[in-house]
C-alpha cells in the first residue's frame, strides 16, 4: 500500500506567474520574429558603400602607398605603452619524465 502526501498550494499565485510568463516570452519571440523577417530595415542606404565604389575592380584601382603611412608622423608618434610579456618556459623539456 501506498502513502501519498500532497503539499498543500498556497493559492493560485503559481499557476498564474507561470501563464503570465509564458506568454511574456511568447510575446518577446513574436516581436522578435516580425522585426527580423517583416520590418524593413532604414539603415541599409547608411551602410551600404558609396555608389562610386559599387564593384571590385573600382575598390582594386585604388592607389595605396605603405610606405606613405609607415613615414606618416601619426605612425612614428605611436608607443608601446604595455610590455610585451616574459618569455618563460616552454613546456616540459622532458615531457614524459624520463631522466
Amino acid at each position: 500500500m501506498a502513502i501519498v502526501i500532497n503539499e498543500e498550494r498556497g493559492g493560485n499565485q503559481n499557476g498564474w506567474f507561470g501563464i503570465a510568463l509564458s506568454v511574456l516570452v511568447g510575446v518577446i519571440i513574436l516581436v522578435a520574429v516580425y522585426y527580423l523577417f517583416f520590418v524593413q530595415p532604414d539603415m541599409v542606404g547608411s551602410v551600404l558603400p558609396n555608389p562610386g565604389l559599387s564593384s571590385v575592380d573600382a575598390i582594386t584601382s585604388l592607389g595605396f602607398d605603405p610606405g606613405s603611412v609607415v613615414s606618416s608622423p601619426l605612425f612614428t608618434a605611436q608607443h608601446q605603452s604595455i610590455p610585451l610579456p616574459p618569455v618563460g618556459g616552454l613546456g616540459n623539456v622532458q615531457p614524459f619524465g624520463t631522466p
